[in-house]
């Protein structure tokens, strides 16, 4: 069958609506019946080009949407099921794609997810053992044909292409300066690691759409975007407002629109349609491929009325714009505002804040150290590999270094002890303490204003971009290569694993040219 939402995307310059769909919790035969049909009203109408499936939404659980998918699929419609890093391992995630696969699912939304909120006699503990970028990559090299090793050492073999149409997602709709930076970046580095294209969180100001277009035409990054419309009702806007959903913002002046209008006859449904249809139109208007429209309890009606409307209303989309601005106080915009459009110019803006967290000493002296001792090519990097082959080779000598190195992290960093070490590459602040999902490759989307998504601490990530930015280093953030930490390490000594070339980075130790050099 034709991938409608692949080709259209690819191979034309179409406009492209992807709707979503929330799978129930449980065989609720009611409420599944209403997705399939549902499903068979979006094939007779001909104008949504994928159904899009949610993976356990919010942190809760939901059936899999490869149910629903595949039924989608043999009715003759492109699903694009929510791939997400927060309840499977890269075991299982890997697994799960090549089930996929073998259904025929081609469009995949690879994301790193909302931490756990609820489940099965408590909350769930997640897994987060990869994040986005890392699944990305994973799946790029599954559509390769996936290299994996043979018991003979040295031997591989390369597993049978898959054919994945992937898709990330990015979202610009955050206050400060560093948390957009850090979404900005990131969405580079998806970019290198295999997104095809890209899909927005929620947000209601236009300018902010407008400013992520503008900043990956200035980037070069060539990828088409599809704009997150999301049909608010005073229920929902409420929880948004108050930050119960990660990633989504609802201002009070916008809640007070929703209010108000809720107050009507038909509690403000036709106001709320208006709204969504509204912003489609101006998405089409300012250069998006489409819109992924989704909604609470919205009939296959309520969106059909969404996007036949935004078609007729298509030509006047610029007389819109300034009824969709709902920015958060003093928010950060890369770009210089358009007083006469409501937009944004070419034009950068001011820096904004750039305060870098922590005491300057202790990070200018792990600085210092990291640069005499641990950075391939100095005299001392050399004699403490060789100190560390000496001690490797006695499970004693071992033992008591592990012990050792940890006493000293965790004084310095609050240890977690991964064996893994990323200190180095995230400004000497510890991703698995800091981050409650540990994420090495760059923010996920459930910051608000500065605040992790869980409420009980600021934002790791916000406190990396802080000292990368006042350091000069923010292109560290897209560099293509994604950390993935090794799992096999934990409890063991970082810096035997670093040194002996068994950690992700091995940065040269086992390079034949730095060897000889070592000889000189």
């Amino acid at each position: 069958m034709e991938n409608r939402f692949r080709e259209k995307l690819t191979r034309s310059t179409d406009f492209v609506i992807s709707v979503e769909l929330v799978p129930t919790r449980g065989l609720m035969r009611k409420d599944f019946e209403e997705l399939i049909s549902f499903t068979e009203a979006a094939v007779e109408y001909g104008k949504i080009d994928a159904l899009s499936l949610t993976d356990n939404p919010g942190g809760n659980p939901r059936l899999a949407p490869d149910v629903l998918g595949l039924d989608i699929l043999y009715r003759g419609m492109s699903p694009l099921v929510h791939l997400t890093c927060k309840d499977l391992n890269r075991n299982g995630l890997e697994s799960r794609a090549f089930q996929l696969n073998r259904m025929g699912v081609e469009n995949v939304l690879a994301l790193t997810g909302d931490y756990p909120v609820d489940g099965y006699q408590g909350v769930a503990r997640p897994s987060f053992d990869v994040d986005s970028v890392g699944l990305l990559n994973m799946l790029r090299e599954m559509n390769r044909g996936l290299k994996v090793p043979l018991p003979k050492p040295g031997k591989f073999q390369e597993l049978e292409p898959t054919n994945f149409f992937i898709g990330a997602s990015v979202s610009p709709f955050k206050k400060q300066r560093s948390e957009l930076l850090g979404q900005y970046l990131k969405l580079e580095k998806k970019a290198a690691n295999g997104a095809a294209f890209i899909i927005t969180q929620l947000g209601y100001d236009m300018r902010k759409f407008d400013e992520l277009l503008r900043y990956m035409s200035a980037t070069n990054l060539q990828l088409p975007v599809l704009g997150n419309v999301y049909v608010l009702n005073r229920f929902v806007s409420k929880i948004m407002n108050q930050n119960q959903v990660p990633g989504c913002v609802v201002t009070d002046e916008l809640l007070e629109f929703i209010n108000r209008h809720a107050a009507s006859d038909d509690k403000g449904k036709s106001a709320f349609l208006e709204f969504a249809a509204k912003q489609v139109a101006v998405l089409r208007g300012l250069g998006f491929r489409g819109a992924h429209i989704g909604g609470y309890a919205l009939s296959f009606e309520d969106k059909r009325r969404i996007i036949d409307t935004a078609e007729t209303i298509a030509s006047d989309w610029r007389s819109f714009i300034k009824d969709l601005l709902y920015p958060q106080k003093d928010e950060f915009y890369y770009f210089r505002g358009d007083p006469a459009t409501g937009l944004s110019a070419d034009q950068p803006g001011k820096s904004g804040e750039n305060k870098r967290p922590g005491p300057r000493v202790t990070f200018e002296l792990m600085k210092f150290i990291h640069e005499q001792f641990f950075e391939p090519g100095t005299n001392w990097f050399r004699i403490a590999r060789g100190v560390c082959r000496c001690i490797d080779k006695s499970p004693e000598a071992t033992k008591v270094f592990q012990k050792f190195e940890t006493g000293v992290k965790w004084l310095t960093n609050n240890c977690q002890g991964c064996g893994d070490c990323s200190l180095a590459e995230l400004t000497f602040l510890c991703p698995e303490d800091g981050c409650p999902k540990g994420m090495r490759n760059g923010p996920c989307g459930g910051s608000f204003d500065g605040i992790c998504e869980r409420k009980d601490r600021k934002c790791y990530w916000t406190r990396v971009v802080k000292r990368m930015d006042k350091e000069g280093g923010l292109d560290k953030l897209k560099e293509a290569k994604p950390i993935i930490p090794n799992a096999a390490l934990k409890d063991t000594s970082s810096w035997l694993n670093y040194y002996l070339g068994r950690d992700h980075a091995a940065l040269g130790t086992n390079d034949p040219v730095e060897e000889k050099k070592g000889k000189k």
